[in-house]
């Protein structure tokens, strides 16, 4: 579990990080820019891997047996 928890803090910094970079270059080059645009679809596959992990993650964790008292 706690492999998955670093994994997905790992893409919660990258995600973070590449807005950061996003915001720069928006505003040294314009959104029209090779580099924004890359980065941008970039920051977009991120933001998706994130939530199909967490989904996967929870969808993992409430299929697993519970112990009944």
């Amino acid at each position: 579990m706690q492999i998955h928890e670093t994994e997905s803090k790992n893409l919660l910094i990258e995600i973070l990080t590449t807005r950061e970079l996003l915001k720069d270059l928006y505003n040294e080059k314009g959104p029209n820019s090779s580099d924004y645009i890359s980065l941008s679809v970039k920051h977009n596959v991120l933001i998706d891997q994130y939530f199909e992990k967490k989904q996967r993650d929870g969808s993992s964790a409430s299929s697993a047996p519970k112990n009944e008292a």
